[in-house]
């Protein structure tokens, strides 16, 4: 939201890369937000449990997703989590139709809760473990041949 801000400022250039960031805003922001803003990236540690809230309040993400998974691994890719996006009256009218939707819904809430219970979604969102599995990200680089 900073960056949004000092991007409608007219503040120069705006770079920005968060980690961890909940949705920030619902798609009139977003757009918003692409069109002044230059580059942004999103950081996420596959367990961590800040980056899919606010749930079902049409609240969204911006830009590209680059989820670390646990292996150190990255997904870079946009955002695959659109039934959390959804505005809870839309998901409340679905139709029988939208039976698989609905039940793919209800599989990530229960994982999420889960991950709640064990408090690894919460021990994912800490600083340590972005900059754990970061730095396992940079030596994986580091190692890879060039053009993989």
């Amino acid at each position: 939201i900073f960056a949004y801000e000092c991007a409608e400022l007219k503040m120069g250039e705006v770079v920005v890369y968060t980690y961890g960031s909940p949705r920030v805003g619902i798609a009139a922001f977003v757009e918003s937000f692409h069109r002044l803003v230059g580059s942004s990236g999103r950081f996420s540690n596959a367990a961590d449990i800040i980056p899919p809230v606010p749930r079902f309040l049409g609240y969204r993400h911006v830009d590209k997703s680059c989820r670390i998974e646990e292996d150190g691994s990255v997904m870079v890719e946009e955002d695959k989590d659109a039934l959390g996006e959804k505005d809870i009256l839309e998901i409340l009218g679905a139709s029988a139709e939208d039976l698989p939707e609905v039940e793919e819904l209800l599989q990530k809430e229960l994982s999420l809760l889960s991950t709640l219970m064990d408090g690894k979604a919460l021990e994912q969102h800490m600083e340590d473990n972005y900059l754990s599995n970061l730095l396992i990200l940079a030596q994986a680089l580091k190692e890879s041949p060039k053009g993989s």
